[in-house]
């Protein structure tokens, strides 16, 4: 069966179809027709023409429609996580947990509509202003143009969808090519809830498609997440339109002396191998101190070791396949770029097609690829540290300083890591 895709309020269908295939064999799951330029000009045309009433709507009203977009995933939470895992890889215990976080985007997405403040200024700050005063209000944007990738292909649509909705934005979605299903089935509830037509569409289509898509000249709004390169290309790229960008990252981990190490690992284990680690802010390298490296060493391998890889359909597997086998190849690439400069793997090293085993390296150069940029697979670098300055350094050292975190007793370390840490977003235990 050929899918078609959700385009300016209806279903259509094209010429030019793309296989889906499954990341452990291979195989063809579905066929999904691709939109063409003259598709996506009519979603782009039909989602401006839709912004003029839909921009009009009423809080409650926008809050109604994310409801039951939110109640629609609730029903189809089974469908959309076996989607998710059949065409990503996601084992489906994590694949059911991306519907619970798209379920819960969507749920905060409808209290914030109805949080749409302004606020009242003072302008008689000077002798002839006298008794005046200024307001501000939000106000719609407009089209918004959506680019996902294929990590978390329903949650980060729903990063997408849910506010522009909410703000009474309308928004052209391009999902990722090797998992566009759980996309497809949210348009599905979307129509299914009334939402009016030309207000989303959710258009495959090719990179040169969507380029185009999102340079016309009714687009306001460009949300993009993925790599780096392509980003910034679509930054330097924009003339007329905002451009808001969620791009890689090569998380870093600080584990302080005198920390309890119990949990800790447990956490770390989760931090760098969920979704085979292919994550934005998947731990990479872990800095641990001197005096409770041993123990947490030792306790880390062994517990990447029990980590169960295996069919993403069964409840106990906790590491899948990477999306294809050029993933998992590029993986298995740079782990052995990195162990010819010297770098040292004790345990995981292993590839079996897309599979890629948790791998703990350590004495990795820092000019390795594994060390300066996102490797995106289930790998991970273990440091020792003495100095705690030395090593917040080493940290904004990275190009991709998008997430970091901290397990430390000491407030003053805290503190420091707070008012140093040069990355997106910190996160301190």
């Amino acid at each position: 069966m050929i899918k078609p895709f959700f385009c300016a309020g209806s279903w259509k269908t094209s010429q030019e179809i793309h296989d889906v295939r499954s990341p452990i064999t291979a195989q063809i799951l579905s066929r999904i027709c691709l939109a063409s330029k003259k598709d996506m000009e009519l979603a782009v045309k039909a989602a401006h023409q839709s912004f003029k009433n839909f921009r009009e709507t009423s809080s409650y009203d926008r809050s109604q429609y994310l409801k039951k977009i939110k109640e629609g995933i609730g029903k189809r939470r089974e469908e959309l996580a076996k989607s998710v895992t059949t065409e990503m890889g996601k084992t489906i215990t994590e694949a059911h947990g991306e519907v619970d976080r798209a379920y819960n985007t969507f749920e905060i997405a409808e209290e914030e509509s109805k949080r749409i403040e302004g606020s009242v200024l003072p302008l008689d700050t000077i002798a002839t202003c006298q008794d005046r005063f200024g307001i501000y209000q939000r106000f719609s944007i407009g089209v918004v143009f959506g680019i996902t990738p294929f990590n978390y292909p329903l949650n980060l649509a729903a990063h997408k969808i849910a506010p522009a909705l909410a703000l009474g934005n309308t928004i052209v979605l391009k999902p990722p090519l090797q998992c566009p299903s759980s996309a497809l089935i949210l348009a599905e509830i979307i129509e299914e809830v009334g939402v009016p037509s030309g207000v989303v569409s959710v258009v495959p289509c090719s990179n040169e498609v969507a380029e185009y898509g999102a340079f016309l000249n009714e687009v306001k709004l460009l949300s993009f997440t993925g790599s780096a390169k392509v980003g910034w290309h679509l930054k330097k790229s924009a003339h007329k339109q905002k451009v808001v960008l969620e791009l890689g990252g090569v998380a870093h981990l600080i584990v302080d002396a005198n920390t309890n190490l119990d949990d800790i690992v447990k956490k770390c284990l989760r931090g760098a191998f969920t979704n085979a680690g292919q994550s934005c802010i998947s731990t990479q390298m872990v800095h641990v101190h001197k005096t409770m490296y041993d123990k947490f060493f030792n306790s880390f391998v062994a517990g990447a070791e029990r980590l169960q890889v295996g069919d993403p359909l069964i409840d106990t597997t906790q590491v899948g396949p990477l999306v294809s086998e050029s993933a998992a190849l590029r993986v298995e690439e740079w782990v052995h770029e990195a162990l010819s400069q010297g770098a040292r793997f004790h345990c995981g090293n292993k590839r079996e097609g897309s599979y890629y085993w948790p791998t703990v390296l350590t004495n990795v150069s820092s000019e390795a690829k594994i060390s300066c940029e996102e490797a995106f697979g289930p790998i991970c670098s273990v440091n020792s540290y003495e100095n705690f300055d030395d090593v917040l350094n080493r940290v904004n050292q990275t190009p991709y300083g998008l997430q970091a975190g901290l397990f430390s007793n000491n407030w003053s370390h805290i503190w420091k890591a707070y008012r140093t840490l040069e990355v997106g977003g910190a996160h301190y235990q």
